[in-house]
């Protein structure tokens, strides 16, 4: 991480997007605790996490990019090759979605200390495959389209939700269209359908579609450095 993308996330910290976005973080992981099964790690909280990691991730990625923008220039600034300093400003806002969409985690699983959790390994797996993955990919890409528009606060939050809009529209239609089938996304990551039993397993296809949805995400970044 360069030092203006620690600077960048040092003024986050001091503004109140990013402490809403813990908040709700926090809200969502002590609200489902009332909620049966949502209340542990397992695969119906990390469906309900994924779904907040995206509208976060991207909102999150795009403000960071707002931020380097917006950050004074002292001195004699050292020039970097427009894509490494891209890569580390890209990775610094994955990490940021990240650590956000881990909170209701951490919660659940202080919570599973005394309600009884089905299964340790599963949970964690899939909240790592699902909505961190979700987070990760959402921050890369909200921070790709916020250096797209520049440091314009509200265009900036509104075009970093287009991603999520499309996916959600593509995975509503396919919902309608055919109910029983399941579907992989860059938000969910899996959903099984509304016609499944409890043994969910998460396989090899879930890898391949995450692999699709990273190359797409780099393929952002790649062209986007040039804005840098």
């Amino acid at each position: 991480m360069t030092v203006g993308a620690r600077a960048a996330i040092a003024r986050m910290a001091r503004r109140w997007r990013l402490w809403s976005w813990i908040g709700l973080a926090i809200a969502m992981g002590v609200g489902l605790g009332w909620v049966p099964l949502f209340g542990v790690l397992g695969f119906e909280l990390a469906t309900a996490a994924a779904l907040f990691a995206a509208v976060m991730g991207l909102d999150v990625g795009a403000a960071l990019a707002r931020e380097l923008q917006r950050m004074p220039v002292v001195g004699v600034a050292r020039a970097d090759y427009a894509g490494r300093t891209m890569v580390r400003s890209t990775v610094a806002a994955a990490g940021v979605a990240c650590a956000v969409a881990a909170v209701p985690a951490v919660i659940a699983a202080v919570r599973g200390m005394w309600l009884p959790t089905c299964d340790w390994g599963f949970g964690v797996e899939t909240y790592a495959a699902m909505p961190l993955v979700t987070a990760a990919l959402a921050g890369a890409m909200g921070h790709a389209l916020g250096v797209v528009c520049g440091p314009r606060r509200f265009v900036g939050a509104a075009v970093a939700q287009l991603p999520s809009v499309l996916v959600a529209a593509g995975a509503l239609w396919r919902w309608y269209s055919a109910p029983p089938v399941f579907t992989y996304n860059a938000i969910l990551g899996y959903f099984p359908g509304n016609l499944y039993d409890e043994n969910i397993q998460l396989r090899s296809p879930l890898a391949w579609s995450r692999l699709e949805e990273l190359a797409a995400v780099v393929a952002v970044v790649a062209v986007d450095r040039r804005d840098v």
